[in-house]
């Protein structure tokens, strides 16, 4: 009975390393380069620059790449393209929803008409943008004028110089460049702001340091904020005990009266259903 048992055993475990060999053989199969530069992809018809696919021509194990200024549309615009990694050339276009297992990667001047959400980590090159919502599992990184349409959320989120979210930011970090702004609330542990970048509405942070004309437009709710010269908020949460260093001519309550006027300021207005 013995040897019967240790015979059973073997042939299990036989089987168990037949059938990860047939999964991970299946993984490899299915997995492929899929490159939208004018070359034929299965399941779309390419016009000029423009692949139009019914459905998602590739997996969330693909290596999805789109060429210099090609457009990929995905059932009218409202389906989803799938990847493992994606990365979008210089000017190059999505008509749908992005998702990618890891990382998404987009170069100059490209942009994704929908959602954009990555695995990993998510990166915008200068004037790249997402028109709808952006979410990263880690990194989130916009370039200079580069901007998301609707909500960015991120483990760690940077903005570039003149780089934008037009509703809100929730992170785990936050630093801004030059001029970058969210016109919605930033809600972060750690948010550091440089020259007159600013938030519009509430900021929400343990730790904040902002530099020289930044704007809060809202309430400052954090433990411990260091303003630079010129730096306004529109009112102080005052529940605990709270820590402000502020340079000069800045302070609560010293913001102008009505919020500046920003490329994101057509969306919100209109009254659009985010």
């Amino acid at each position: 009975m013995k040897c019967v048992s240790q015979a059973l055993g073997r042939l299990k475990l036989a089987l168990v390393g037949v059938m990860l060999g047939m999964i991970m053989a299946s993984t490899t199969v299915n997995a492929a380069a899929v490159a939208f530069g004018g070359v034929v992809v299965a399941g779309c018809t390419l016009s000029g620059l423009t692949y139009t696919c019914a459905s998602s021509p590739t997996t969330n194990v693909d290596i999805v790449s789109l060429g210099v200024n090609y457009i990929v549309s995905i059932d009218g615009g409202s389906g989803d393209i799938y990847a493992d990694t994606a990365t979008l050339g210089v000017g190059a276009v999505i008509h749908g929803n992005l998702i990618a297992t890891t990382t998404i990667t987009l170069g100059v001047d490209s942009y994704v008409t929908g959602n954009a959400t990555a695995g990993t980590t998510a990166i915008l090159g200068a004037g790249a943008y997402v028109i709808r919502n952006m979410k990263a599992g880690t990194t989130a990184t916009l370039g200079a004028f580069s901007y998301v349409g609707r909500n960015m959320n991120a483990a760690s989120a940077t903005l570039g110089a003149n780089a934008y979210v037009c509703l809100n930011i929730t992170a785990g970090t936050a630093l801004f460049g030059a001029d970058a702004y969210v016109h919605g609330d930033l809600k972060v542990t750690t948010a550091t702001l440089g020259a007159n970048a600013y938030v519009n509405r509430d900021l929400i942070a343990t730790t904040v340091t902002m530099g020289a004309g930044g704007y809060v437009g809202g309430a400052l709710v954090a433990t411990t904020a260091t303003l630079g010269a010129g730096v306004c908020y529109g009112s102080d949460e005052t529940t605990g005990l709270k820590t402000r260093t502020i340079g000069a001519g800045a302070g609560v309550g010293v913001c102008p009266p009505i919020r500046p006027r920003t490329s994101c300021s057509p969306i919100i207005y209109v009254r659009e259903n985010y």
